[in-house]
């Protein structure tokens, strides 16, 4: 395509009718590029500007939620989207929760292709069968917001309107009228017993990641709003897992508050040089990290206000998932992507996706 767009050329000033008639020619790899730009304004020129006092409707500061429950077979103990109250009370108790099949067989299958495909937008050279391409892997596994490359591909769209989804945040938050944000997905890399093209099997100890244990909460101006971002109150992060992740195969992980002061925690480590707050290898914190092993399929819901990240990789499989957040439509996190011309041309929002989107007033309904 002869005009490229670059994170340099694109202004969000731009306006939708004079890109409208080129947006529609464009690639989906430049409209995830334009979308980034608009999420990074969004999160820089709006957020930061909040000055609401801090106050937590989801998680008491008192609560114990530490030992997360497994079930038989390993997995962090999890529920039905028709399980509202059993959803809600476990949030209450633990800071977290995991609902099963929020998609179908079908849903998970595009899910998983459409991820291959995003990584070869980002470099063509990735085969999906062929590890000795790996190398050069684009950064999936970074908790922030700030590097958060936005993946518009025609099924992740369709996930973050998924009703099951939605169904679970409006659990979680006892409230129907949602915003969702745009986000990204992650791929993790194995490190272990990596099977080649020439059916040798190699540890490949360089793609291990480093646990990136953080806390979404934006230190300019955590003495005002004490919440992520000058969001006035918490929001609910989560991760749709398209593959079984387990507790080797890298994957989410937080910080229990019964074993530490969070918010004491939270105070004498934020610092006004980064734009969240980032836990060091050699902090005592990393002692108390627990794992969260996800089946395919299933939704982790979590609040900002734990200490979170992914941890590295020690297995020969290869964990895929989704990003997604939900907050009250009132409360904090704007809807991003309202512009229909930045989405994949065979993608239209549902009715649901276009109030999640803020595109239609909840009011209206």
């Amino acid at each position: 395509m002869g005009n490229q767009i670059t994170r340099r050329s694109f202004s969000v000033a731009d306006t939708a009718p004079s890109l409208n008639e080129f947006l529609q020619n464009i690639s989906l790899k430049d409209r995830e590029i334009i979308a980034t730009c608009i999420l990074q304004n969004e999160y820089i020129e709006t957020r930061v500007s909040e000055e609401d006092d801090f106050e937590s409707d989801y998680l008491d500061s008192d609560v114990d939620y530490s030992d997360i429950p497994r079930d038989e077979d390993g997995f962090t103990k999890s529920f039905t989207v028709f399980q509202p109250h059993e959803i809600r009370e476990f949030f209450e108790n633990y800071g977290l929760v995991v609902i099963n099949d929020v998609l179908d067989d079908e849903d998970l299958e595009d899910s998983i292709k459409e991820c291959w495909d995003y990584l070869k937008r980002q470099n063509d050279k990735i085969e999906s069968n062929n590890p000795s391409t790996w190398d050069d892997w684009p950064d999936l596994h970074s908790f922030s917001v700030f590097q958060n490359n936005v993946c518009l591909s025609p099924q992740i769209c369709k996930n973050r309107e998924n009703l099951k989804v939605y169904q679970s945040f409006w659990a979680a938050l006892k409230s129907t009228r949602l915003n969702v944000d745009v986000s990204k997905i992650g791929v993790i890399r194995p490190t272990r017993n990596v099977k080649f093209t020439d059916n040798s099997y190699r540890n490949i100890p360089k793609w291990k990641i480093q646990c990136n244990l953080q806390w979404n909460l934006h230190p300019k101006t955590f003495e005002k709003s004490k919440s992520w971002l000058g969001a006035p109150k918490e929001f609910l992060n989560g991760i749709i897992a398209f593959t079984d992740i387990n507790d080797d195969d890298g994957g989410f992980c937080f910080v229990s508050g019964k074993k530490v002061d969070l918010m004491k925690c939270l105070e004498q480590r934020r610092s006004r040089n980064s734009p969240c707050i980032k836990i060091q290898p050699d902090d005592p914190l990393i002692n108390y990290i627990q794992k969260v092993s996800l089946r395919s399929k299933s939704l982790l819901i979590w609040s900002s206000m734990i200490p979170s990240g992914l941890f590295p990789n020690d297995s020969s499989n290869m964990p895929m998932f989704q990003y997604i957040s939900m907050d009250k439509c009132d409360e904090g996190l704007s809807p991003l992507i309202k512009y229909s011309w930045l989405l994949p041309n065979d993608f239209s929002r549902s009715k649901l996706g276009k109030r999640l989107h803020g595109i239609d007033s909840w009011k209206l309904y």
